[in-house]
């Protein structure tokens, strides 16, 4: 098999979705008929990416798995969009909350994208409308190189980047997944479920258990609790809330692609 491709993917151009971890994504795999598997080359990480197909009503999806963190982001969407026809790109996943209203797994449709070296990318495809169909509100997502755990460090990212009046949220990838899309001339949206609001802090271990990306090594975190049985309640209570967040997006997906009319048309790149 060619390195970052599958075999041929038949008939016409699917709607894209993409997030960096499986519990992010299983709600929605979960709902998808027709369901085939489609492993997909990863040279990031020296494996394969799970690739999904399946329909979701009449529309057909490629749904995928990248990895958390930039390089994983980056290479996941390249990879996909090179072997599957693609009209659009829905990237979805957890981030951290940065406006103070945020509650567990609100919901944000980026009306922008904003990195922290102060690139800004707009989102056409995002809009009063297609935000109410999801159960989202219009707001700022912002992309940070490493994780961002204390509501301290949240409140001084808000501060430094994010319009006052918006809704915002952060994430290690939404921006790689944006910039790979508009590299290939696809429409994107991005909708993203609050893990943990702007007040709560994550456990500080989670630095020693990441990469130089932000992602989470999850052998690590693992052998971290082996040693430290006191972080358990912690990590159950992280991933009930991601798994209230997968399902939050799972219904946020299903609600834009009611309204949203159909594929997209690919823009020549």
């Amino acid at each position: 098999m060619e390195s970052g491709r599958v075999a041929a993917i038949s008939g016409g151009p699917r709607t894209a979705v993409v997030a960096a971890i499986p519990e992010e994504i299983a709600p929605l795999v979960g709902r998808l008929t027709n369901r085939t598997e489609a492993p997909l080359a990863a040279e990031a990480s020296g494996g394969w990416l799970s690739l999904t197909l399946g329909f979701l009503g009449d529309e057909p999806l490629a749904v995928l798995v990248t990895g958390d963190g930039a390089a994983r982001a980056r290479y996941g969407v390249r990879a996909l969009l090179e072997a599957v026809p693609v009209s659009r790109l829905l990237a979805v996943g957890s981030a951290g909350g940065l406006s103070p209203d945020l509650t567990p797994a609100d919901l944000i449709m980026a009306r922008q994208v904003i990195s922290t070296d102060g690139s800004r990318r707009e989102a056409p495809e995002a809009s009063d409308s297609a935000a109410r169909a999801a159960g989202a509100r219009l707001g700022t997502v912002v992309t940070v190189d490493d994780l961002v755990l204390t509501s301290d460090e949240k409140r001084r990212v808000r501060e430094s980047v994010v319009p006052a009046e918006d809704a915002s949220v952060l994430d290690l990838e939404s921006a790689y997944f944006v910039a790979a899309a508009e590299e290939a001339g696809v429409p994107w949206v991005v909708i993203r479920a609050v893990l943990d609001t702007a007040s709560e802090t994550l456990p500080d271990f989670l630095h020693d258990c990441s990469g130089p990306g932000g992602e989470i090594q999850r052998p690590a975190v693992l052998r971290h609790a082996a040693r430290h049985p006191r972080v358990i309640p912690d990590l159950l209570r992280m991933k009930s809330r991601i798994d209230l967040c997968g399902r939050a997006l799972a219904e946020a997906v299903a609600g834009y692609l009611s309204i949203s009319g159909g594929v997209s048309t690919r823009v020549a790149s």
